[in-house]
């Protein structure tokens, strides 16, 4: 598996990502907010992006939608609950799904927090890789506002316990996440 991190430079301060598979050169393409950055970098790679996910329905995650797919004629992938608020969408997707180009296979969490409709993506493997949108940022939590509408303990219930079942797995992942929250600003 091959991760790309696209730095938008934008003023949500937003991360896209591609992930590709290196046999077949399909990659997925993550909240691509900043569609030329995407598929510029998945040009120059000699990807194919096959596949769109958005970890959920806020624009700054779904705004570049309609030209990626437009320009590859990938499927859009989201949260089931997202269908009336992410237009187009291909497939609906819930805790336990897998998420599979080429020989790479990605798990579904289900994670609520930020938005009622958000996941996550799991590698499994030597080198676990979390892709968490809005749930995480680089400097700690994610803006869950809504945890505390949730039902009690939703949110503590599922979110690690599904990152570390693999016997201490959370300590060993790498999490991507969907922006860079706090701490220094990048140059522009």
């Amino acid at each position: 598996m091959i991760v790309e991190q696209i730095w938008t430079n934008n003023a949500y301060r937003n991360f896209n990502y591609l992930i590709a598979c290196p046999e077949t050169g399909e990659a997925l393409a993550i909240d691509p907010l900043d569609h030329r950055k995407c598929l510029t970098r998945a040009k120059e790679c000699g990807w194919t992006i096959t596949q769109v996910l958005n970890t959920h329905e806020h624009g700054d995650h779904t705004g570049g939608n309609e030209s990626v797919i437009a320009a590859t004629n990938a499927k859009l992938l989201a949260h089931h609950n997202a269908k009336d608020k992410i237009r187009g969408m291909d497939r609906g997707l819930g805790a336990g799904d897998m998420v599979q180009f080429g020989s790479v296979e990605l798990e579904v969490l289900d994670t609520p927090g930020h938005t009622m409709s958000h996941v996550c993506l799991l590698s499994h493997g030597d080198s676990p890789a979390l892709f968490c949108g809005d749930t995480l940022f680089n400097a700690g939590a994610g803006n869950c506002h809504m945890i505390i509408a949730l039902p009690a303990g939703i949110m503590g219930s599922g979110f690690w316990e599904q990152v570390n079942r693999g016997g201490g797995a959370a300590a060993r992942t790498c999490p991507h996440c969907g922006g860079e929250i706090g701490g220094e600003r990048r140059p522009g």
